[in-house]
């Protein structure tokens, strides 16, 4: 059994709780690896953004970072 992970052009490949921030991080829409696009969705605190990213990271497969406030 093959245990790779294909990731297609525009996936998301990380999520990340930045302050009171979570950070969508998607693979080349070119397919290139020097290009990515970042989505930014504010939240009312670094909580929120905590509780919202692992929501997205368990439903995305993938393993949130984490990065506490000042």
């Amino acid at each position: 059994m093959n245990n790779t992970t294909i990731t297609h052009k525009g996936d998301i490949v990380a999520v990340q709780a930045v302050d009171k921030e979570i950070w969508f991080h998607y693979q080349s829409p070119t397919g290139g690896q020097t290009d990515f696009s970042l989505m930014v969705m504010p939240c009312l605190s670094n909580e929120q953004a905590i509780v919202i990213a692992r929501f997205w990271g368990e439903k995305l497969g993938l393993d949130p970072q984490f990065y506490p406030s000042n």
